[in-house]
C-alpha cells in the first residue's frame, strides 16, 4: 500500500496493477475514513447551532467540492481509463496525510497571526481564520487530486 508515496502509487494505477487484495485494501481504508469522518461531525446538518460563517464555510466546502468532482469526473471521461472510484479511493489516503499536515501548519500560523490580524475575533466560535484555513486547505486538497488525476489519465 502506497501511504505516501504518490508517484508510485500513481505508476501503479496507469499500469493497472493492483491485485485484488490491494483494491480492496484501499477500499477497506477508504471507508474506514469516510466513517470516523462521518461520525466525527454528528451536528453537521443542525444549522440551528451555526453562526454565519459556519454558513458560510459549510456553503464553500459544498461549492469547492462539488467543482473539484466535476473536474475529477470531467478528467475521467477524457482519460482512457475505465474506472473512476479506484484512483479517487487509492489517492485517498496519501492526499488525506498531506491535507492534514496542511491544516496542521495553517492552524498552527493561523492562530499566532489571530491576535495582531483580527484581534477581536472569538475563539470560542468559527472566526474569519477558520474560514480562510478551509477555504484555502479545500481548495488545497481539490487541486491535489486534479494534479493526480491528469497524470493517471494523461
Amino acid at each position: 500500500m502506497y501511504i505516501w508515496n504518490i508517484n508510485a502509487l500513481i505508476t501503479a494505477l496507469r499500469e493497472d496493477s493492483f491485485t485484488e487484495k490491494q483494491k480492496k485494501y484501499y477500499r477497506s481504508v477508504f471507508w474506514i475514513i469516510i466513517a470516523i469522518s462521518v461520525l466525527s461531525f454528528p451536528t453537521v446538518f443542525d444549522f440551528s447551532t451555526m453562526n454565519q460563517i459556519d454558513i458560510i464555510d459549510f456553503i464553500c466546502f459544498v461549492i469547492i467540492n462539488g467543482i473539484g468532482l466535476f473536474v475529477l469526473f470531467r478528467i475521467y471521461k477524457n482519460g482512457n481509463k475505465d474506472e473512476f472510484f479506484l484512483p479517487y479511493i487509492s489517492l485517498a489516503i496519501p492526499i488525506l496525510l498531506r491535507f492534514i499536515l496542511l491544516v496542521i501548519a495553517l492552524n498552527v500560523i493561523g492562530y499566532f497571526l489571530i491576535y495582531d490580524l483580527l484581534p477581536y475575533q472569538s475563539l470560542e466560535e468559527t472566526n474569519l481564520m477558520d474560514l480562510t484555513i478551509s477555504i484555502i486547505a479545500q481548495v488545497f486538497y481539490n487541486l491535489m487530486y486534479i494534479h493526480y488525476f491528469k497524470k493517471i489519465y494523461k
